[in-house]
């Protein structure tokens, strides 16, 4: 099953809700973690799910460590971040990496969060001065 795969699937939470024992929490756009530029970068989007059995989650995705690069001189894209809340944690959440696999329990709460795109183009605005060099 594909819960989140960006530019791939967008699969209704009704229909996953209704083939897999879990509640989709939240699907959210990640407002600013795109890049900033001329054309700022697209932003992401954060799925939570919340277990309702025990299940044996993989989840394989990229930019945890390394932005979205920019290009033409925009800026970088937010990284993405896959978080665990474990059953009965208390709001404790654990970063996980890109790709992993585990077994949770009833009740635990999975976070992931697609990164921004990298920007493209110099952003407008006023040019950042240099400083001052000494002549001799």
């Amino acid at each position: 099953m594909q819960a989140h795969m960006t530019n791939t699937r967008n699969t209704p939470v009704e229909a996953l809700e209704h083939a897999y024992p879990f509640r989709v929490v939240a699907t959210r756009i990640r407002r600013g973690s795109g890049g900033r530029g001329r054309w700022r970068g697209g932003d992401g989007i954060e799925r939570v799910i919340a277990l309702r059995a025990p299940a044996r989650v993989t989840v394989i995705s990229e930019r945890r460590v390394l932005k979205p690069w920019g290009l033409a001189g925009g800026g970088p894209g937010g990284r993405g971040v896959n978080l665990l809340r474990a059953a009965g944690a208390r709001g404790r959440l654990t970063r996980l990496p890109g790709k992993f696999q585990i077994d949770l329990t009833s009740g635990a709460v999975l976070t992931v969060a697609s990164p921004g795109g990298g920007g493209f183009g110099r952003a407008p605005g006023p040019r950042p001065r240099r400083r001052a060099t000494r002549r001799r």
